[in-house]
Parts: structure tokens; sequence; C-alpha cells
């Protein structure tokens, strides 16, 4: 073979290469990337952190791997509140955190904080799903500039403390309680007779109780 031909050829195949090299990189550039986190735990085996991982692989599979979902472990983006702005400002883009945190920049959504307004599970579905529910999805987001994308359900509330059983509003007579910094559930256990707080989650909220805080 002519040695100007195998130059050439060779010219080309490292063309070819270099094109199938700058192609590649395009793609991964172009991957979109998606952050999500929430208030609770992200351990494996927690049931946020289960349907985080779900989201993760539906997301990137019916995208066609062109979505990339990062799951941030709890506290990345600062406290629930905090983390509102983070999803405003772009800096996380997918949150999971509780209604009466949220309400703080979404007044409307307060209701949804109110004790004894539901007996089971498909009342709170029907109330969500119905025309109000939407309703309030708008107002909640004008109000916050966030989006409510889902209602994952996190069980009923229930009281914990280190002092007695809980069978009868006056057992709450006089207990220190942490609640979430929230009006309707601070006023709420005042009105049951209750002393509460607000107190942060985090590493101490457990030990707390033991320690008598």
């Amino acid at each position: 073979m002519n040695k100007k031909i195998r130059i050439l050829i060779c010219i080309v195949c490292m063309l070819v290469l270099f094109c199938i090299m700058v192609g590649n990189s395009a793609l991964a550039q172009d991957k979109i990337e998606m952050k999500i986190s929430g208030s609770a735990a992200t351990v494996r085996g927690n049931h946020t952190a289960e349907s985080f991982i779900m989201f993760k692989h539906l997301a990137e599979l019916y995208s066609n791997w062109e979505i990339e979902v990062k799951i941030f472990p709890a506290g990345t983006f600062g406290g629930s509140q905090e983390a509102v702005l983070s999803v405003r400002n772009g800096e996380c883009h997918l949150f999971n955190l509780a209604s009466n945190n949220f309400a703080v920049h979404a007044p409307s959504i307060w209701p949804f904080s109110f004790p004894y307004m539901f007996e089971d599970y498909n009342q709170v579905k029907e109330l969500v799903n119905s025309q109000f529910g939407k309703k309030i999805q708008q107002r909640a987001f004008d109000e916050a500039g966030v989006r409510i994308v889902g209602y994952p359900y996190n069980g009923w509330r229930a009281v914990a403390n280190s002092v007695k059983p809980i069978k009868t509003l006056e057992d709450m007579e006089g207990l220190k309680i942490r609640v979430p910094k929230s009006p309707t559930i601070i006023e709420t256990f005042k009105a049951w007779g209750g002393k509460p707080y607000s107190y942060r989650l985090g590493r101490n909220l457990y030990s707390s109780p033991a320690r008598r805080l």
C-alpha cells in the first residue's frame, strides 16, 4: 500500500476516534443533574430513603438516563425550613418535608397541620386530590415559589415521654414536650395542658427524654 495512503488512513482513523471521544464527552455533559434530599433519615431501610431510591431509578430509566439523580443526606441543605429556600434557589431540586415546616413559607398549608382532621388515609387522599386540594397547591406555589409534586404519608403523630403513660388529656398536664416549630401544634399542646417547646431535629432529639430535658 502506498505510504501516503497509509498515512491518510491513520489520520482518518484518528479523526473518527477523536469525534467519538468528543461525542461521548458531550453526552456526559448534557446529562441533567437532579439533587434530592429530605428532613428525615436517608439511610437504607427508612421509608423516605427507599422512596428516594425508587424515584432515582424511575427518573433515570424513563429519561433514558438523560437525568442523573443524586441523593443527599438529611441536613445537607439546612433544616426543613431552610431547605425550602434551597429548592426555590435551585440548589436542591426536590425535598421531602412535613407540611407544618413548609407552611412557614406557604401559609395556605397550615390547615393540613390541624389535629383530628382525618380518621384514616383515605380521607387524606380524598382531600389532597380534590379540587380544593389542587387550589391549595397552587396557592402554596404562589406563596413559596415551590411546587408540591406529591404527598408521602408519614404516619400519625405520637407522643413519647420518660415520665408516665398518656391515656387521657389530664395526663398531658405540665409535661414538657418537644414539638415542631408550628404555631398550630404549639397552641394545640398548650390547650391540652402541656408545656411545648420547639427543638430542632438532631442527634439530641431522642436522648433528651432520657436526660429529662
